[in-house]
C-alpha cells in the first residue's frame, strides 16, 4: 500500500544526510531540497494512488472481461451446439422434404389409380345403365306380352270350359249312341233269327210247291188218259201246275231276298259290332279327353295365374329397373364429380410438389452454407406453358413426372445416397406406369388412331426403366447425369410431341 511522506525529524535527518552527501551544506538549500523531494514524493504518491485506482478499475474490468469471456465461451459452445442442431434440423428438413416428395409421388400414383378406377367404373356404369334401360324396356314389353298372354289364357280357359261342356255333351251323346247301337245289335240279331225262321218256312213252301207241281203233272197225265172225261180236270191240273210254278218262282225270289236280307243283316251286325267297338273306344277316348281337358283347364288356370304373377313381377321389375337406372345415373354423375375432385387433388399435388421443391432447394443451400448453391440446385426441367395439352389431369401428371426428375437431379447434386436415388427412380417408374395406364384407358374410349403405336412407346420405356432398375439393384450401374439426360430428353419428347398428338381426341372425349 502506498503512503504520503510527512515532514518529521527522522525524515529531516535523513534528508540532511542525503544533502551532505550531495555537497549541500546550507539549511536553506537543505529545506528547498527537502521541499522539492517532498513535493516530488507527494506527486509520485498521487500518481501511484491514481495508478492504483486504475489498476483496481482494470482489475474489475478484467474480472468483467473474464466473466464476459466465460459467457462468450458458453455462448460459443451454445452456438456450436445450436449450429449442430440447426445443421441436423436442416438435414432432417432435406430428408423430410425428399420423403414428402416421394410420398406425394406415391399419393399421386394412388390418385392416378383411383382416377383409372373411376374411369373404368364410369364406363361400366354407362354400360350397366344402358343394359338396365334395355332390361326395363324388355321387362315392360314382357309385362305387356305376359298381360296379353294372361288375357289369352283366360280366354283359352273360357274356351276350354266350353270345350269341356261340349265334351260332356259328346260323352252323353256317345253313351246314347252306344246304347242305341247295343239295341240295334239286339234288333239285328232278332232280325237275323226271324229271317232264318222265314227261310225255313220258305223251304217248306218251296217243298210244298214242288210237290204240288209234281201232283199237277201227275193229274195232267191221268187226265190225258181219261180222255174227254178228264179234260176239265186237266185244266184244273194245269192251273194248279202254273200256280205251283209261280209259287216256286216267288219262293226262289223270296229265298234270294231273304239271302240278301241275311247277308245285309250279317254285314249290318258286323258293322254294328264294329260301331259298338268304336263307340266304346270313342267313349273311352272322350272320357280321357274330358279328363285331359280338365287337366288342360287346370293348367290354363295355373298358367293364367302364373302369367298374372309374372306380369305383376315384371311391372315391379320394370319399376326397379327404372329406379336402378336412375341410381346408376346418379352414381355415374358422382363418379364424374369424383373424377373432377381427383383432378383437383392431382393439381394440388403439383402445387405442393413445387413448394417442396423450393423448400428442398433452400434447405440444401443452407445446409451447404453457400447461398449461391441455390442457382446450382435449380430445376433440371423448368415447366413451360407450351408443354400443356389443355387436359388438367394429364398436365398435372406430366408436371409431377418433371418434378420427380428434378428431385432426382437435386439429390444427385447434393451427393444423396444410391439408396435414395434408387427409391426416386422406383417412384418415377411406378408413377410413369400409372400415367401410361390412365392414358391407355382414355384411348379405349376415344377415336385416337395411333393407339397401338403409342402403347408400344409406353412398353419400350417401361422395359428400359426396368433394365435400369435391374442394373441399379445389382450394382451394375450408378445413377449419373447421363441417366438424367436420358430421362429428361425422353420425357420432354413424350410430353411435347407424342402426347400432344392424342390431346384433341381426349378433349373431345371429355367434352362428350
Amino acid at each position: 500500500m502506498f503512503c504520503v511522506f510527512k515532514n518529521t525529524s527522522l525524515e529531516s535527518q535523513k534528508l540532511v544526510q542525503i544533502a551532505n552527501a550531495c555537497g549541500i551544506n546550507t539549511p536553506k538549500e537543505t529545506d528547498d531540497i527537502h521541499q522539492v523531494i517532498i513535493n516530488t514524493i507527494n506527486e509520485q504518491s498521487n500518481q501511484l494512488l491514481q495508478e492504483r485506482k486504475k489498476l483496481e478499475q482494470s482489475g474489475e474490468q478484467l474480472d468483467q472481461l473474464q466473466t464476459q469471456l466465460q459467457d462468450a465461451q458458453k455462448s460459443q459452445e451454445s452456438l456450436l451446439v445450436s449450429q449442430a442442431h440447426f445443421h441436423t434440423i436442416l438435414q432432417r428438413v432435406c430428408n423430410v422434404s425428399t420423403e414428402l416428395t416421394q410420398q406425394i409421388y406415391r399419393m399421386a400414383i394412388t390418385t392416378s389409380n383411383i382416377v383409372q378406377g373411376v374411369e373404368k367404373q364410369r364406363d361400366h356404369l354407362q354400360n350397366t345403365s344402358k343394359t338396365m334401360q334395355s332390361i326395363a324396356s324388355g321387362a315392360d314389353s314382357l309385362s305387356e306380352s305376359v298381360h296379353s298372354a294372361s288375357m289369352g289364357a283366360t280366354q283359352s280357359r273360357n274356351t276350354a270350359d266350353i270345350g269341356i261342356q261340349g265334351i260332356h255333351s259328346a260323352v252323353k251323346s256317345i253313351s246314347s249312341v252306344q246304347q242305341a247301337t247295343t239295341n240295334l245289335k239286339t234288333t239285328m240279331n232278332e232280325l237275323e233269327a226271324l229271317s232264318t225262321n222265314i227261310g225255313q218256312i220258305m223251304d217248306v213252301i218251296s217243298e210244298v210247291a214242288d210237290q204240288t207241281n209234281l201232283l199237277a203233272l201227275n193229274a195232267a197225265i191221268e187226265a190225258a188218259r181219261a180222255g174227254e172225261a178228264g179234260r176239265g180236270f186237266a185244266v184244273v191240273a194245269d192251273e194248279v201246275r202254273k200256280l205251283a210254278e209261280k209259287t216256286m218262282t216267288a219262293t226262289q225270289q223270296i229265298h234270294q231276298t231273304l239271302y240278301s236280307i241275311q247277308s245285309a243283316t250279317a254285314t249290318s251286325t258286323k258293322t254294328v259290332d264294329q260301331a259298338l267297338v268304336l263307340t266304346n273306344d270313342s267313349s273311352e277316348l272322350v272320357f280321357n279327353a274330358n279328363k285331359a281337358m280338365d287337366q288342360v283347364v287346370d293348367g290354363i288356370k295355373l298358367t293364367a295365374e302364373s302369367l298374372q304373377t309374372i306380369a305383376d313381377v315384371s311391372g315391379v321389375q320394370t319399376e326397379d329397373c327404372i329406379n336402378a337406372s336412375q341410381s346408376l345415373l346418379s352414381i355415374s354423375n358422382n363418379s364424374k364429380d369424383n373424377a373432377k375432385q381427383m383432378e383437383a387433388c392431382a393439381i394440388k399435388f403439383v402445387a405442393l410438389s413445387d413448394s417442396l421443391e423450393e423448400l428442398d432447394i433452400l434447405s440444401n443451400s443452407m445446409l451447404s452454407g453457400d447461398i449461391n448453391n441455390i442457382e446450382h440446385n435449380k430445376k433440371l426441367i423448368q415447366w413451360e406453358p407450351s408443354y400443356e395439352m389443355g387436359i388438367p389431369l394429364l398436365d398435372a401428371q406430366h408436371k409431377l413426372l418433371c418434378s420427380c426428375i428434378n428431385t432426382l437431379y437435386r439429390t444427385l447434386n447434393s451427393n444423396g445416397g444410391q439408396k435414395t436415388l434408387i427409391s426416386i427412380i422406383l417412384s418415377l417408374k411406378e408413377y410413369a406406369s400409372s400415367h401410361f395406364n390412365l392414358e391407355e384407358i382414355l384411348f379405349e374410349h376415344s377415336a385416337y388412331p395411333d393407339v397401338k403405336k403409342h402403347k408400344e412407346i409406353h412398353r419400350t420405356f417401361e422395359a428400359q426403366v426396368l433394365e435400369v432398375e435391374r442394373k441399379l439393384v445389382n450394382g451394375e450401374l450408378e445413377i449419373g447425369y447421363d441417366l438424367l439426360d436420358f430421362l429428361k430428353n425422353w420425357l420432354l419428347t413424350h410430353i411435347i410431341k407424342t402426347d400432344h398428338e392424342y390431346a384433341p381426341y381426349i378433349k373431345k372425349l371429355h367434352q362428350a
